[in-house]
């Protein structure tokens, strides 16, 4: 008893003296102005909230010492839990007010133009018939955006260029299976695909056919057959390689964009693609750009060198070979023939197969001195008879069927030319035979092995 009432007695006197000493601090350290004695007090216990908790439970503790009293200490305890609970949330709506007071104005967002939506032309889009939209949704398992967000990064690489997005939407004009790859809104592909079948690929290895709906690969021309997806493993086992429609449209879709790849390339593009080459050869670009070679000269030679599927990705060796050329002329076609030279180990590896040869159809001697003769009349051998229109018909249509038969999953071989023809032969064919590579000599590295599966001549001497 005597030790409780000490106790007690001790509480008494020093609680008092505590009030007192609290009050008095919060007087001195009180700042001179207009708001009240309350409002500041309250203000000031309120701005820490952890403080209040920590009151709350020392008070708490005290209602749970024996021979204390134990409602008025845990009133209070419930008290302060409350007020501090108060404080906490007192004190997170300043911090949200000041963060969201400190945050940036957003832009004010104009209403879309109708007008202009109109104007705008996507670079490139896919538009897809009703029964191919499975395909595309993702709910309805359709992983078609997937593939061509991948293949977009495997032609970056290829090519040498980023594939800008691609649009794709529905056409209820479309028939059901069909869709249409268009490029600045002009068309350059179509082609039809059944979303619940399969195809089934004639690489040129096939045991025997199997039963399915005949048609043909729109990306390469192979043969191939529809068959239903239960049938795979049977087409696998002769010979085919099955693909799905999603696959089949992805890479149309890939292998169009790069047979179009020049008309993607922009001159932005370029400027850009100089810029992030000045950060790494600062000196290579100081020193020909725009001194020598302009912008719109390396524009057309890169051009040049993706319709013929070359990739760009080096632009070092491109620059390199246009400065050592630019002293000479100017002329954008006479430049892209060094930068081929100078890719000559890039252009090996396109053509080589797994052995390391590459396998082309070279030139006979008697079409070699027809075409010499038809591009540079002054060197024609005297009672040469020049090449006709229907003579040259003649040949083109060979040479479809020699690049058909020798193709090798459905990739052309190439040509084998002279330096001195590489030109004019690309030109000659290139309007119906697009696909046909041309190569020279001279773009070949000396270690290379070549291979000739055919010989594109005249059937009689010129």
């Amino acid at each position: 008893r005597y030790t409780i009432l000490t106790v007690g007695e001790g509480l008494v006197a020093q609680i008092p003296a505590l009030i007192v000493s609290t009050a008095a601090g919060i007087m001195v350290t009180r700042a001179s102005g207009a708001t009240r004695m309350g409002a500041q007090l309250a203000g000031q216990l309120a701005a820490h909230p952890r403080a209040i908790w920590v009151a709350t439970v020392v008070i708490t503790m005290f209602g749970l010492v024996p021979g204390l009293p134990k409602l008025p200490f845990l009133a209070l305890g419930a008290v302060m839990a409350l007020l501090a609970r108060a404080a906490g949330t007192a004190e997170r709506q300043r911090f949200s007010d000041a963060r969201a007071a400190a945050a940036p104005a957003p832009d004010v967002v104009a209403p879309p133009d109708p007008v202009r939506d109109l104007l705008q032309l996507d670079p490139i889009e896919l538009e897809v018939g009703y029964a191919l939209i499975p395909l595309i949704d993702e709910r309805q398992g359709g992983d078609l955006l997937e593939r061509i967000q991948l293949l977009r990064k495997q032609a970056a690489l290829e090519v040498g260029i980023l594939i800008p997005p691609i649009r794709v939407r529905d056409d209820i004009r479309l028939p059901a299976n069909e869709y249409v790859i268009k490029l600045r809104g002009a068309e350059i592909a179509r082609a039809e695909v059944m979303p619940r079948f399969q195809l089934a690929l004639d690489t040129g290895s096939v045991a025997y056919p199997i039963e399915g709906i005949e048609t043909i690969d729109p990306a390469f021309g192979l043969t191939a057959r529809w068959i239903a997806a239960a049938r795979r493993v049977e087409a696998e086992s002769c010979g085919y390689v099955v693909v799905e429609p999603t696959t089949v449209i992805a890479t149309h879709l890939m292998e169009s964009l790069k047979a179009n790849a020049a008309e993607l390339l922009g001159r932005q593009d370029v400027q850009q693609m100089v810029e992030t080459l000045k950060q790494t050869h600062p000196a290579l670009v100081d020193d020909l750009i725009p001194g020598k070679i302009s912008l719109g000269l390396l524009h057309r030679v890169l051009q040049r060198l993706l319709r013929e599927r070359l990739p760009i990705r080096d632009l070092v060796t491109v620059l390199e070979a246009m400065g050592d050329g630019i002293e000479q002329t100017k002329d954008a076609e006479i430049l892209t023939e060094h930068v081929r030279r100078a890719m000559s180990n890039a252009i090996a590896r396109m053509f080589a197969d797994s052995t390391g040869a590459v396998r082309g159809v070279s030139l006979g001697p008697r079409l070699e001195a027809a075409l010499m003769a038809l591009f540079s009349p002054r060197t024609a051998a005297p009672g040469m008879t020049p090449l006709t229109p229907d003579s040259l018909a003649a040949l083109l249509r060979e040479l479809n069927l020699l690049a058909t038969t020798h193709a090798v999953e459905g990739r052309m071989p190439p040509i084998i030319v002279p330096p001195s023809l590489r030109v004019g032969i690309r030109r000659l064919i290139e309007p119906v035979l697009a696909m046909v590579p041309v190569i020279s000599l001279a773009e070949l590295p000396p270690a290379v092995k070549l291979n000739s599966v055919a010989t594109w001549d005249l059937p009689y001497a010129a």
